[in-house]
């Protein structure tokens, strides 16, 4: 068997990480100005998503937009989606003008479990980044991934359920 690596997990980090890119909130300077930002998320482990932890209580409540708010992606783990399974024998041909390519077996589904982790000063903050993350569900999102980078293969439709 011929070693191959599609990078789909990274495919899909990728595009939650694009997703959830282009959050923005608004604060008021002590001048009276109204300060947009876009609140920068980052991929990252379980123990390094609580920046809030690694801060002191003056870079916290003294309104430095520098540090928060943030959002990070974790990734959970995986399972086996076996409601979803077909046939594991079946072959997945590629032909493109009447000549065959490689072939794979039927993949077998996962669920790949993200956390999105939102660290804000205050509660306005807070649902300023939650509202505009909820207005992508209703209750699910559909994003298009091409996860086999080969010729006249369509995206795959990745249902995103919150």
């Amino acid at each position: 068997m011929a070693y191959f690596h599609f990078k789909t997990l990274n495919r899909y980090t990728a595009a939650l990480l694009d997703l959830f890119n282009e959050i923005e909130v608004q604060s008021q300077l002590s001048n009276g100005k109204v300060y947009n930002r876009f609140v920068p998320i980052q991929y990252t482990n379980k123990e390094k998503s609580e920046i809030i932890s690694q801060l002191s209580d003056s870079q916290i409540f003294e309104g430095n937009t520098q540090i928060l708010p943030r959002m990070s992606l974790v990734f959970d783990g995986l399972q086996v989606a076996s409601d979803r399974q077909t046939n594991k024998f079946l072959k997945i041909n590629a032909e493109y003008n009447g000549k065959k390519y490689h072939f794979q077996f039927n993949s077998v589904p996962y669920n790949f479990n993200y956390t999105v982790v939102c660290q804000a000063r205050g509660m306005n903050e807070a649902s300023v980044i939650l509202e505009q993350v909820l207005s992508y569900f209703n209750p699910t999102y559909t994003l298009r991934i091409y996860e086999i980078p080969m010729k006249n293969i369509e995206p795959t439709s990745i249902v995103l359920e919150l």
